[in-house]
């Protein structure tokens, strides 16, 4: 069992709290205000993502360009620079591992808030058109199999349990789903 409970599964799981939390939020201000503020939802997240991930690219650009050690980083970080700049962490690795090979989760997560919301919240008004979308998407996600797709698919299904527990009955029917007698098959 141990390598299904290395880093990778908390990576996992990040990603599936990420879209349940998200939609969640999303579901509670279109109930309370009747819409959802795309300014205001965007605004959030550009600063809580963008301003901390630029200052790591520029600090280690900067490291790479002035530290010994580093120093052979520096070619292949500055061929890497525009897909970082760009918000393509996970294209920006293809030919092997750099420091931050790890900046994939980034790209997902900006991809995710730019295209999920607006698609779920302006495109599709009903619950049950936004549940079936989201697992209609995930369910290709799943059979692209790709590492980038599974990423993809984990954040819509934490996007279809909010919208599952978001519903009047939604917590009934997983409380039923997670009794005991029920898990054990």
């Amino acid at each position: 069992l141990f390598g299904y409970l290395q880093g990778w599964a908390a990576v996992w799981i990040f990603l599936v709290m990420s879209g349940y939390l998200v939609t969640m939020l999303l579901v509670r201000e279109e109930r309370r205000d009747g819409r959802v503020d795309f300014g205001r939802f965007f605004a959030k997240r550009f600063f809580r993502i963008v301003p901390g991930y630029w200052a790591a690219v520029l600090i280690y650009g900067l490291a790479c360009w002035a530290l010994p050690p580093l120093e052979a980083d520096y070619p292949g970080f500055m061929a890497r620079l525009p897909a970082y700049l760009a918000f393509m962490p996970e294209y920006a690795d293809t030919d092997g591992y750099s420091i931050f090979t790890h900046a994939w989760t980034v790209g997902v997560e900006l991809k995710f808030y730019l295209l999920i919301p607006p698609i779920l919240f302006v495109v599709l008004r009903n619950p049950n058109g936004r549940l079936a979308a989201a697992a209609i998407a995930a369910a290709l996600f799943a059979a692209h199999g790709a590492f980038l797709s599974a990423a993809y698919c984990a954040v819509l299904c934490g996007v279809m349990l909010a919208l599952i527990l978001e519903r009047p009955h939604g917590y009934v029917v997983i409380a039923k789903l997670t009794r005991v007698p029920a898990m054990v098959p």
